[in-house]
């Protein structure tokens, strides 16, 4: 049986020299799509690099938020309050949204959103760790009906739409999905189209006549 031991010791020499470099060549890899995810999301959110102070900051953001998440070994959960106030710089309170915003006719109100946010985080930390058991296939959509119902939630006064986006990639990772990024184009055409089918045929019917919930 042919070991690293009975190898000759120049022959070692070379396959461990190998094996390091493999993975360096790994943990490049990570950072490169960490940066790749980050860079990406932030153009999804509408964030772009910018001379002005402020906007610069908010891009940077972004690279540090995704290289903690995609970089965490083991993967961990992150309460998304943290995320948002890292993105809105809140100084770690969270901001609850209060109003409607314009583009929706049928989410919750302002009073409802905080309660509900709380409601699903609970339930996501109960039961993300049994889905670590399931086929890919059944993760994914464990991960896609996390985002969509979070989306329809929508809790924050600002940047609910760029912390749903880092939500659902830290769920890929804790529960053991490969990454996969998600450009532009198939947000918008794709993903937000997930969220409105998911509002219009499961959220809604279910919130329906909790007169507290939903504004029309």
């Amino acid at each position: 049986m042919l070991t690293l031991l009975s190898l000759g010791p120049t022959v070692r020499a070379v396959w461990i020299a190998l094996l390091q470099e493999e993975n360096e060549m790994e943990t490049q890899d990570l950072r490169i799509t960490a940066d790749m995810v980050a860079a990406e999301s932030a153009k999804i959110s509408g964030v772009q690099p910018s001379q002005d102070r402020d906007n610069q900051r908010e891009y940077d953001v972004f690279f540090e938020l995704y290289k903690q998440v995609l970089g965490a070994d083991p993967p961990r959960l992150t309460n998304p309050i943290i995320f948002n106030a890292f993105f809105c710089d809140t100084k770690g309170a969270a901001r609850w949204r209060s109003g409607i915003p314009s583009e929706f006719t049928q989410i919750p109100k302002g009073e409802a959103c905080s309660r509900l946010f709380q409601l699903w985080w609970w339930q996501v930390e109960w039961t993300v760790g049994k889905i670590k058991l399931l086929n890919n296939e059944e993760k994914v959509a464990y991960c896609d009906r996390q985002y969509c119902l979070y989306m329809c939630i929508r809790p924050f006064q600002n940047g609910s739409g760029r912390t749903g986006l880092l939500i659902r990639y830290m769920l890929q990772q804790y529960v053991g999905l490969p990454l996969k990024l998600v450009h532009y184009r198939e947000a918008k055409e794709e993903l937000f189209a997930k969220v409105r089918q998911y509002r219009k045929d499961v959220f809604i019917p279910a919130v329906r006549g909790k007169s507290f919930m939903l504004s029309h």
